[in-house]
């Protein structure tokens, strides 16, 4: 899995609990999570001190690189 990906899903995952009520969890989800985590770092993940992204854009029939 992409670690794009796996950001994507910690931060659904983050923003999705903003507004929750309860603190059950799914199964799934929580293996998903884990699954994200492991293939992105690991226990680094717990204590970030930066964040670099680099990718391609396609919008509009034209592309380009951005760097966050």
């Amino acid at each position: 899995m992409s670690k794009f990906l796996c950001a994507l899903a910690i931060l659904m995952a983050m923003t999705s609990q903003l507004g929750a009520q309860t603190t059950a969890s799914d199964p799934a989800a929580l293996k998903l999570m884990a699954a994200c985590k492991t293939a992105s770092g690991g226990a680094a993940l717990d204590s970030p001190l930066a964040f670099h992204e680099t990718g391609t854009i396609l919008r509009d029939g034209k592309t380009g690189t951005y760097e966050m």
